[in-house]
């Protein structure tokens, strides 16, 4: 048995067998492991909260005798050897050959829904003989069971430990197949917008679009970013630009963990005056 308790002292008891899914936030590594503390937010990044692989970088560093202090100094490598050895060998332990690299792809979305889940399926395999429909995209979602979850905001997503751990894996040691796929849906987005308006795709476009930015510094991926959805809102890539609710985007860019930071004082003005009109 392993025990964890999260800052609510809360424990949590499981078995080895049962732990393929289970997962703890940064409070409880800290808890559990309070000699690395210090790294439990990095920790927490690479293994998605996932206590299996928790427990392996965990033992990886105590067996070489690495510190929270050294462990920020050589974090790139240390990281490299962890993710090469575990990630794939973890979360793949027993999952079909077929599904295996569905999953990797899955991974790098934040949603999906049976309307884009077939056009990327279709644009990933377009040589193949298979052909991918709702029905298809319905089953495929039965057949991933657990590892796929419904969002409160709509759509699914593959489970968020297992997306985070395999996203950072892939971004870092798979550099083709995760600018493949965001590239593939920032022009699966673009063609559903021209179809019609829906605010989720918008902004799974925008997330996609700065995951294949070449320049990663902050204010150029503002310019670049601003200028993508001012197009967009400006009716260039929307047939349907009447239905954008203007005070639903605001929140919802302002508040996104991961595009937040990208939005320019520039659009949030914009959108605004948009939003009194």
């Amino acid at each position: 048995k392993l025990r964890f308790e999260d800052e609510n002292d809360f424990v949590v008891h499981t078995s080895m067998e049962n732990i393929e899914l289970t997962n703890i936030e940064k409070q409880g590594i800290s808890n559990a492991f309070p000699e690395y503390g210090f790294i439990a937010d990095k920790i927490f990044e690479v293994t998605g909260g996932l206590i299996t692989l928790i427990i392996a970088l965990i033992e990886l560093l105590q067996d070489k005798n690495i510190e929270s202090s050294s462990f920020l100094t050589n974090q790139e490598e240390i990281i490299h050897t962890f993710r090469q050895s575990n990630i794939e060998k973890v979360i793949f332990d027993g999952v079909e050959t077929e599904l295996r690299e569905i999953i990797s792809e899955l991974s790098l979305l934040r949603r999906f829904d049976v309307k884009v889940l077939p056009r990327l399926l279709s644009s990933i395999r377009s040589n193949e003989d298979s052909e991918f429909g709702t029905i298809e995209s319905l089953n495929l979602i039965d057949k991933l069971g657990p590892r796929v979850c419904w969002r409160k905001q709509g759509g699914y997503s593959l489970s968020e430990p297992l997306r985070l751990a395999l996203t950072g894996f892939i971004r870092t040691e798979r550099k083709e197949l995760y600018l493949k796929i965001n590239r593939i849906m920032v022009n699966l987005y673009r063609d559903l917008l021209v179809e019609t308006y829906r605010e989720p795709y918008l902004i799974e476009l925008l997330y996609h679009s700065v995951n294949i930015l070449p320049d990663k510094e902050t204010s150029k991926i503002k310019d670049t970013l601003g200028k993508d959805l001012l197009t967009i809102l400006d009716g260039d890539l929307t047939a349907s630009f009447e239905s954008v609710d203007f005070d639903s985007l605001q929140n919802v860019l302002k508040n996104d963990p991961d595009l937040r930071e990208y939005i320019s004082e520039n659009v949030i003005s914009y959108i605004r005056s948009q939003a009194k009109v």
